[in-house]
């Protein structure tokens, strides 16, 4: 008996310090996930992609392997040096009669005081060929006024459509140890994540559990939303401290935005060989 795929797993173990999430529309309107894993040492990025079924969720089987690691600084980030957390978030704006898709994709240093980020446009796919430079969405950290805050960790998106038909934007951070999150809540356009913070700014910070979140910090964390039948939904995906589990759960999001309290229950997963058994996340 063949035993070598077994030996593989045997020795294969790895820790990541962030995971990123985000779903698109292709050229047949087909939903596409795209995660983005990065190692721990916050050098290194691997990529792979899901379709997402009209109902139902993610169809994890026809995820693609993950690919061969990227140095993070390929991205066009020389000299960034490592970073803490990565976010990516896709809107839509139209023109004419056409949706034209974008994603915003952030990262912040290590230390957590420089964010950089970028658009990018999406035809087929995510186009990093047309994508800004890195300073379309530079900003030190203080400069994004979360009370009590100088360095952070990561940041994620959602947006819903309220019931006076406005398109609302969701933006939660991350502290620098993974133990508070900050939202705030911005009516935009399209739902676009380009809103100063002196027009809409972040509210008082609140520990995980009031997120129904019932573990004390986090490494890192990941969003996204598909359309499930008639019912928008959020995926989260919270990474724990050592780097070698991830928590998942499915919110419904309303027109009044997330009830925190209203998700499914964690599930746990050891992802320490999630590249080589080809897992869900």
């Amino acid at each position: 008996m063949d035993t070598h795929f077994g030996d593989e797993r045997a020795q294969f173990s790895e820790v990541y310090r962030d995971l990123s999430t985000f779903v698109y529309r292709d050229v047949n309107k087909n939903q596409i996930l795209s995660q983005w894993l990065i190692d721990e040492s916050g050098h290194t990025y691997w990529t792979r992609a899901c379709r997402v079924g009209p109902k139902g969720g993610v169809l994890w089987s026809t995820c693609s392997s993950w690919d061969l690691g990227h140095d993070v600084s390929d991205l066009g980030l020389p000299g960034f040096g490592p970073i803490a957390g990565m976010n990516t978030y896709v809107w839509t704006e139209k023109t004419g009669n056409f949706d034209q898709q974008y994603l915003a994709q952030t990262v912040f240093s290590e230390r957590g005081d420089r964010r950089m980020g970028r658009i990018c446009p999406i035809e087929r796919e995510p186009v990093n060929a047309k994508c800004s430079d890195w300073e379309k969405l530079a900003i030190d950290t203080q400069q994004l006024d979360v009370p009590g805050a100088s360095s952070l960790r990561d940041d994620m998106h959602y947006s819903y459509t309220s019931v006076d038909g406005e398109s609302v934007v969701v933006q939660s951070v991350l502290s620098i140890d993974g133990s508070l999150l900050w939202d705030r809540h911005c009516v935009n356009a399209n739902a676009s994540p380009l809103v100063a913070s002196y027009k809409c700014g972040f509210g008082a910070r609140a520990p995980l559990k009031d997120y129904g979140i019932r573990f004390v910090s986090a490494a890192g964390a990941g969003q996204y939303t598909y359309q499930d039948g008639d019912q928008q939904v959020l995926a989260q995906t919270f990474l724990s401290v050592d780097g070698g589990r991830a928590y998942n759960r499915t919110c419904t999001i309303t027109e009044k935005g997330v009830d925190w309290n209203d998700c499914s229950p964690f599930t746990a997963t050891t992802i320490s060989q999630l590249r080589v058994t080809g897992a869900p996340l």
